[in-house]
């Protein structure tokens, strides 16, 4: 996808049908401009809504809605020296809360807040998890309380605890509860993905004169990445069904799913245990740069003639790159997912190319980079009427295409070594930086223009 295969004359270059390669590609978000230059060891800017801050620091999120529910009815409680408790199915899987159940405005599928940031209460407690005070020294006057333990510093899960459901009633880090202010049954909220599976302990006790009973749960808040990758191929020459030489493409990735060649393929895989709806890439693609490799330009023709890549007129970088138009926002070339005892793999590739059928012979240099930024999303189904997303993780790529060594008549001769395809090491966390999630679409935004 992208605006990957061109056929151009000489003369006035003119795009057309793109001879499909499926080339997509990421870049930024609707709130934000476009990273600068390519994309490998870069990182794309981006702006948060204001009340999508993430949280900060190493604990659990301190809930926001003020303590008036009252304490309700709970299972019965057993008389013990020792305080015990347990997680519904005792899973030890805390969903994220992100679907919008909260009812707030939902443009391009980026909801207006965010469930376990949201002050506007709602009802229930579809995406909480119940818990329940099994036993404890009943009548000893004591206090509850509890605390949030990160793993290491690699931790980055946060849940939130609720006397009951729909946000309603916070109990909070630290805070001593008398015996019998703390409700028989309670509510964990996800707030925050974790690093890994069991990153997080929830640890609650219950003290009285100078005893304290506790008792710790190995907790896990889906989706957790396990991994989030892109394998680069090569640029080679295209040959069309005459036998000549007509272009250059990206190959030589091969896609585990089809089993076809790409010019990259993408692969993400996350613990999805509790949760609703699946994982989308978003591919974006931004500015390209021209006359890489001591080109004088993007392309060079005979006369001679230079031409470059830009923003088609009254367009602006970065673009979404996908086949079908939105309103759903999802990289959609050969995507697959599947789902396998709550683990969920996600596949799709890419195979950006340059094409100039009948008019090759003519091209004397070619020199440049397209740059894409992928993200990773989790997608929530219908809730209120619409899918949300929420950004999980980025990571970028870029193709530089290059030809030299022109030969009278054949055109040039010579994929230079810093031509190819070229992936990022790893990835980067999103923390509520969303990417661009709305048109126009890559392979109708892009043109060359005539260079001096």
């Amino acid at each position: 996808m992208g605006a990957g295969a061109f056929a151009m004359h000489v003369g006035a270059p003119r795009a057309e049908q793109p001879v499909r390669f499926s080339s997509m590609s990421p870049g930024l978000n609707a709130f934000s401009g476009p990273p600068q230059g390519a994309t490998h060891g870069q990182q794309p800017a981006g702006i948060v809504p204001a009340n999508m801050a993430a949280e900060q620091g190493a604990h659990a999120a301190t809930p926001k809605k003020p303590s008036h529910a009252p304490r309700t009815a709970g299972p019965e409680v057993g008389n013990s020296p020792n305080l015990t408790w347990s997680v519904q199915n005792n899973s030890g899987y805390i969903p994220l809360d992100a679907d919008n159940d909260n009812g707030s405005a939902v443009t391009n599928e980026v909801p207006a807040e965010i469930d376990y940031k949201s002050n506007l209460g709602f009802a229930g407690a579809p995406d909480f998890i119940s818990a329940t005070i099994d036993s404890y020294p009943q009548g000893t006057g004591g206090y509850f309380s509890w605390d949030f333990t990160p793993s290491n510093g690699q931790s980055t899960g946060l849940i939130g605890l609720w006397q009951g459901g729909g946000r309603h009633g916070p109990l909070a880090p630290g805070q001593h509860y008398p015996e019998g202010q703390w409700p028989t049954t309670f509510y964990l909220q996800g707030d925050q993905p974790s690093a890994f599976v069991g990153d997080i302990t929830i640890t609650i006790s219950y003290t009285y004169g100078s005893t304290t009973t506790s008792q710790g749960k190995v907790l896990t808040v889906t989706p957790v990445i396990n991994s989030f990758h892109i394998t680069p191929g090569v640029v080679a020459w295209y040959t069309d069904q005459g036998g000549a030489v007509s272009g250059l493409l990206t190959t030589g990735a091969t896609n585990p799913v089809s089993g076809g060649q790409a010019g990259a393929v993408f692969q993400a895989q996350a613990v999805v245990n509790g949760l609703s709806g699946h994982m989308v890439f978003i591919q974006l693609m931004t500015p390209v740069i021209n006359g890489v490799g001591g080109q004088h330009a993007a392309l060079s023709f005979v006369g001679p003639q230079y031409w470059n890549w830009a923003a088609a007129p009254g367009r602006s970088f970065p673009f979404l790159d996908q086949v079908n138009a939105p309103p759903f926002a999802a990289y959609d070339v050969h995507a697959t997912d599947t789902t396998n005892g709550g683990v969920e793999t996600l596949t799709a590739d890419d195979s950006p190319a340059y094409v100039n059928i009948g008019a090759f012979n003519q091209v004397t240099g070619i020199g440049y980079t397209k740059n894409f930024y992928l993200w990773l999303l989790w997608q929530f189904p219908n809730v209120n009427g619409v899918t949300t997303l929420y950004p999980l993780a980025y990571t970028g790529w870029d193709v530089t295409f290059g030809a030299t060594n022109y030969v009278p008549g054949q055109g040039v001769t010579t994929i230079p070594s810093w031509a190819g395809v070229f992936a990022n090491a790893g990835y980067t966390a999103a923390n509520l930086v969303y990417p661009k999630t709305v048109g126009p679409l890559a392979n109708d935004s892009i043109v060359l223009v005539q260079a001096s």
